[in-house]
């Protein structure tokens, strides 16, 4: 059943809801919805409804009723996970946005590093961000979640700092500590997580961190972290990352909790 994303809250039982665009498109034209046909709402506070398409006799246009509200299952992270990453070249940010967005990620925010492959022009950023928020959009439904994730506008490295006081976990994934063998702080601060709390993890462009830029977020508080003894590609790791936090926290935490 197909899932979509409402800007509007707590709906009643045979309340009329309009779709995005783009939402609306894709439900009639691509997957050529009729009369009678039911999918799956969900609302901005993350409710989820049964909704049936029905024909408005007025218009001749199809119209969405919500039937009723469903029991929200859960499928969002227990913990609220911001990824920073420095910008790819090619599609390779439009990838880790489809990923991070199916494996649970809260927020994303493009980094200014200096080692950065590439640079948006100010004319392109707005067309850039639409799209990876778009690519989010359809990610979300189609991993059956809850929430999409929120794509921000870049950062400077200066402005992510000034704006990380408000997390309780601060990674930096850090090659220099995967090279010295330092692969057990992440285990331990794994076990340490706990539900609600805000994660935010910093990853280098295609070459890794600047040295400079590293020293400035430890002196932050960020904790390096090691993401194991190989070498991962830029998109890579904060997939990787992403399914360790969801094998922690929603595999082996809840399966000990109904133990």
């Amino acid at each position: 059943m197909q899932r979509y994303f409402i800007p509007e809250s707590s709906l009643e039982t045979s309340s009329l809801v309009e779709l995005e665009d783009t939402d609306h498109h894709h439900l009639f034209k691509v997957m050529r919805a009729k009369a009678g046909d039911m999918v799956e709402i969900v609302d901005s506070a993350g409710h989820l409804y049964l909704a049936q398409v029905e024909e408005s006799n007025e218009t001749k246009q199809a119209d969405l009723i919500i039937l009723e509200s469903l029991d929200t299952p859960i499928s969002e992270l227990p913990v609220n996970v911001c990824l920073a990453v420095g910008i790819s070249k090619n599609d390779r940010l439009d990838w880790l946005v489809q990923k991070a967005t199916e494996l649970g990620a809260t927020t994303i925010i493009p980094l200014k590093l200096e080692r950065n492959v590439v640079q948006w022009p100010a004319n392109k950023l707005a067309q850039k961000l639409e799209r990876l928020q778009k690519i989010a959009n359809n990610a979300a439904q189609q991993a059956k979640r809850l929430k999409i994730p929120r794509i921000l506008a870049p950062m400077t490295l200066a402005e992510l700092i000034q704006s990380s006081a408000d997390y309780d976990v601060k990674w930096l994934a850090y090659e220099e500590t995967a090279k010295s063998g330092q692969h057990g702080g992440l285990v331990h601060d794994l076990n340490q997580l706990s539900p609600k709390q805000e994660v935010l993890a910093v990853f280098g462009p295609e070459g890794g961190i600047d040295p400079v830029e590293a020293n400035q977020l430890i002196e932050a508080q960020f904790k390096t972290i090691s993401l194991g003894p190989r070498i991962l590609r830029a998109e890579t790791a904060p997939a990787y990352l992403m399914s360790l936090i969801s094998y922690q926290m929603e595999l082996i935490e809840r399966n000990e909790e109904k133990a």
